[in-house]
């Protein structure tokens, strides 16, 4: 009996020095990359849903209603401004590289992903986008390229990494020709293809490995359409996600699934503020599946909603309205300034007076009529020359676009990116882990950990 006592007390002493209960281990994990979505982007969309109520507030977004909140630093390894390749490959790695590298750190030693690691001890992997599936985020978490530009090499590691589930736009080649040999390459690969809903409804567990490319595509850069200016019933984000939680979820070790909204950058590039507002919320949207599944599964689950960088140094407000916001005034755009880039030429061609050209400007899908100051007209006139001499009409939807800003009260100070924080948000297991103030490469850190990925 007292050797029995003896043995309990040396038990109990070495619990209390290592601790005998094993820590919380998530088993699925959602990992949201809002590109280009700083605190700006949150905020504007909040603003414009408490307008839309008739409201002065910010109508909480589900990712900034999560109960935990911090902040991650962005800068890469040569700039305090990063770009997406050096951004997405810290939050894929958890190491700083230069701007425009993918998978590598600064001296091109390959360095392997979260997404590699947790493929390793047999997680289903899922890869959504809503843009080109060998862009730079969804890149960094497959590919390892000193040149994020590299296109046809991406696509080669994403074909190797034997991931399960990619969603997105269609993968991109420079050479035509080559991108219309992309389908047949993925079904030798062993992938399940679907490019529309009824192929999409094909999908099943049974066949393993599947590709999911969008149905109304940019015909510019092959990425899933604006949300403002997508088809009714394409496929977007929300249903890419749901799709994977079908298909991974059945897989015996748990999932591991990024899910970029990769528009909110392109969008916040040429500051076009409703677009952006629609692509968070669209993001936002798919924060909901997740919690969703959450709620079903909430001592295996961890969500995380962060960003690569910010885009457009969006702020709430500027010098001409003061202390003025109208976010509401965002509903009256129609179609996304991408949209009008392609689309006015020919209304253009038809103009007969200069008077003509204002009217046209209110109504480049603008219902509210746009209010002109001797600047603007300056500003509209000289663009309109500048489509006279070189058939360029881009500067028109810039013109009329900057005019909205300034009513709704949007200040930007630039077309490329910051180096300002961005917001992450969490809930479930681990969650803890991500209050406060840290660098982004300590976000995959930490789930690795939550994961306990070896």
């Amino acid at each position: 009996m007292k050797k029995i006592k003896f043995f309990l007390l040396i038990v109990v002493a070495i619990c209390i020095t290592v601790g005998c209960h094993q820590q919380p281990k998530a088993k699925y994990v959602f990992y949201f990359i809002g590109d280009g979505m700083g605190l700006g982007q949150r905020t504007a969309a909040e603003m414009y849903l408490s307008a839309m109520d008739e409201q002065i507030g910010q109508k909480t977004l589900l990712m900034d209603s999560l109960p935990i909140q911090g902040f991650a630093s962005t800068y890469s390894a040569n700039s305090y401004v990063t770009c997406s390749a050096a951004a997405g490959t810290a939050l894929a790695t958890g190491t700083k590289t230069k701007n425009g590298m993918l998978g590598m750190d600064s001296d091109t030693a390959i360095l392997q992903t979260i997404a590699e690691k947790a493929k390793a001890q047999g997680k289903a992997i899922g890869i959504i986008t809503t843009v080109m599936l060998n862009h730079a985020t969804p890149g960094a978490f497959y590919a390892h390229q000193s040149n994020r530009d590299q296109f046809e090499d991406i696509k080669n590691w994403m074909l190797k990494s034997d991931f399960d589930y990619f969603a997105g736009g269609q993968i991109y080649i420079k050479e035509h020709e080559k991108m219309q040999n992309v389908p047949a390459e993925l079904k030798e690969a062993g992938y399940f293809v679907a490019t529309n809903r009824e192929e999409m409804n094909q999908m099943v567990p049974e066949q393993n490995k599947w590709v999911l490319i969008g149905d109304d595509l940019d015909s510019t850069n092959s990425s899933i359409k604006f949300v403002m200016d997508r088809k009714e019933n394409a496929i977007g984000l929300v249903d890419m996600l749901q799709k994977a939680i079908e298909l991974l979820t059945p897989k015996d070790q748990g999932f591991f699934i990024m899910i970029e909204g990769g528009k909110i950058d392109f969008a916040a590039h040429v500051n076009d503020g409703a677009s952006v507002v629609h692509e968070v919320l669209e993001l936002d949207d798919a924060v909901r599946v997740a919690l969703d599944f959450y709620k079903k599964h909430p001592k295996e689950t961890l969500i995380v909603v962060t960003a690569d960088h910010e885009t457009g140094g969006l702020t709430m407000g500027n010098r001409t309205m003061k202390y003025k916001m109208f976010p509401e005034k965002l509903a009256e755009q129609k179609h996304t300034v991408n949209y009008l880039y392609y689309n006015n030429d020919t209304l253009l061609s038809q103009l007969k007076a200069e008077e003509d050209l204002y009217s046209f400007v209110q109504s480049m899908s603008f219902s509210h009529p746009l209010s002109f100051s001797g600047k603007d007209s300056l500003d509209i006139f000289k663009a309109y020359q500048k489509f006279v001499e070189t058939h360029n009409s881009e500067k028109l939807p810039d013109a009329a676009i900057k005019i909205l800003n300034r009513e709704v009260g949007f200040g930007w100070t630039t077309g490329k990116h910051t180096g300002t924080p961005v917001p992450v948000s969490a809930i479930g297991v681990g969650a803890e882990q991500f209050s406060g103030m840290y660098d982004n490469t300590d976000i995959p850190k930490r789930i690795e950990k939550i994961m306990q990925l070896k």
